[in-house]
């Protein structure tokens, strides 16, 4: 075994350590810590079956363009899964409107019956779960869970875009969930969601949470409606809360031609998303020219890709911080659209590579606005 196997274990076991020091306080503390245990687990795992890791770079006037690539041992665990995955070559960003996002992510590949998926895993570390087990009796947790793997299943893989509401209200993230069998899987999230606040709390650090159905009308079509209620009285968290959640958390869910849709934010912006993305159904975020830019410098046919307009992002960040009265300086970044950043994870029998693309240009005139910003700042002191 090469030697920075025991390094990487080390610094895995440094990292674990010091998020279970952080969990401890939180609610659900044990059941959140007993499932990332099982994550870090997995990641050990994985690192256990690495042969070789390989990165090149590459740095021009125009770009820094970064591949590396990841080999395991034929006989392992990882080399077995990757080769039984199915490749479906089809568009990661198809049902999203080409429309400018801060952050845009996209997975998808098959797999056969036989073979057992990451979420699958993930579900039977939550039947471990004594405490679960005990909050909800094992019966409706194992039926929960059992109808969560099934819908995975059904799923080939999920898009989505993130944005911040204009009004400041939270964050709104929207998209699909990339599926043959659209009106099963919403049927079955919809007696899934039943449980979700009791599995949602598994993680650690959430505040317990309220969630009711109602049937929403959105134009011609009939969707699901589920609004959130985080049940805390502490006045620290509920800020961090609205920051990222809104005033008004709901989820809209509705089958249609590619998928199944979801929009999650503050209600009004989500409803006024989810109408967005009904209305066209046949649209892609590919068709963006930046978007088809990007593409067009990585290699072909990802199962994973993720896109960052990055002054958009820091908008974001900034926006969110200042909301919860972290001292963030208002940059002047203009409106222009800037050359997306991207990332691309490639799945090959025994091995995967990514490719990551950064643009020169979005940098430099973030480096420009915050200078400018700092000018600005020393002239008012």
């Amino acid at each position: 075994m090469p030697p920075w196997h025991d390094v990487l274990r080390q610094q895995l076991g440094v990292v674990a350590q010091s998020m279970y020091m952080g969990m401890a306080a939180t609610p659900n503390a044990a059941e959140g810590i007993q499932v990332w245990k099982w994550v870090f687990e997995q990641v050990e795992r994985i690192a256990g079956e690495l042969n070789t890791y390989v990165v090149t770079a590459r740095v021009d006037g125009e770009a820094v363009f970064l591949e590396d690539r990841l080999e395991f041992k034929p006989e392992g665990t990882v080399a077995r899964y990757l080769g039984a995955v199915r490749k479906p070559k089809r568009d990661l960003l198809r049902g999203l409107p080409p429309d400018p996002a801060a952050f845009v992510f996209a997975y998808e590949w098959e797999l056969p019956p036989e073979v057992e998926g990451v979420e699958t895993g993930l579900m039977r570390a939550f039947l471990r779960m004594d405490a679960m087990k005990e909050r909800l009796g094992a019966e409706k947790l194992e039926a929960a869970l059992h109808r969560s793997v099934e819908i995975h299943r059904k799923i080939s893989g999920s898009n989505g875009v993130v944005e911040p509401v204009p009004e400041g209200d939270g964050l709104l993230i929207s998209g699909l969930y990339l599926t043959t069998e659209g009106p099963a899987v919403q049927r079955e999230l919809r007696e899934l969601y039943e449980t979700v606040p009791e599995l949602m709390n598994a993680w650690g650090g959430l505040p317990s949470t309220t969630v009711r159905h109602e049937d929403a009308k959105l134009g011609d079509v009939l969707g699901d409606l589920y609004r959130f209620t985080f049940d805390t009285d502490d006045a620290r968290l509920q800020p961090t809360l609205q920051m990222v959640y809104g005033v008004t958390p709901s989820v809209y869910i509705v089958a249609y031609a590619p998928g199944v849709a979801y929009a999650l934010g503050a209600q009004e912006p989500a409803r006024a998303r989810m109408l967005r993305l009904l209305s066209q159904p046949s649209a892609s975020l590919s068709q963006d020219p930046r978007v088809a830019t990007l593409f067009a410098k990585l290699s072909p046919n990802p199962q994973v890709c993720m896109l960052v307009d990055a002054p958009r992002c820091v908008k974001l960040f900034g926006g969110m911080v200042r909301r919860i009265g972290v001292p963030f300086p208002v940059v002047p970044l203009g409106d222009e659209p800037a050359a997306l950043i991207g990332c691309a994870l490639y799945l090959e029998p025994e091995a995967m590579h990514g490719e990551l693309l950064i643009p020169a240009a979005p940098l430099k005139s973030l480096v420009d606005a915050f200078q400018k910003s700092q000018a600005k700042t020393g002239k008012d002191d």
